[in-house]
């Protein structure tokens, strides 16, 4: 039973292999994680200090 040529066969030749969608889905998950990081990186430290300077403009209960 041929099942005609393999993967590694096909890619030597310069065809073009579409990608599984599996590993599409996964590729697409790491880069919304990675920008999710990114995002968070930066808006961390802003939240913080938006949150002290909060504090220190509402005054406190004696």
């Amino acid at each position: 039973m041929d099942l005609g040529p393999s993967v590694a066969q096909r890619d030597a030749q310069g065809e073009d292999i579409p990608e599984s969608l599996e590993a599409a889905s996964l590729r697409v998950i790491a880069v919304i994680g990675f920008v999710a990081g990114l995002i968070l990186d930066n808006v961390a430290p802003a939240a913080t200090e938006a949150k002290r300077l909060f504090s220190l403009s509402v005054p406190q209960a004696a």
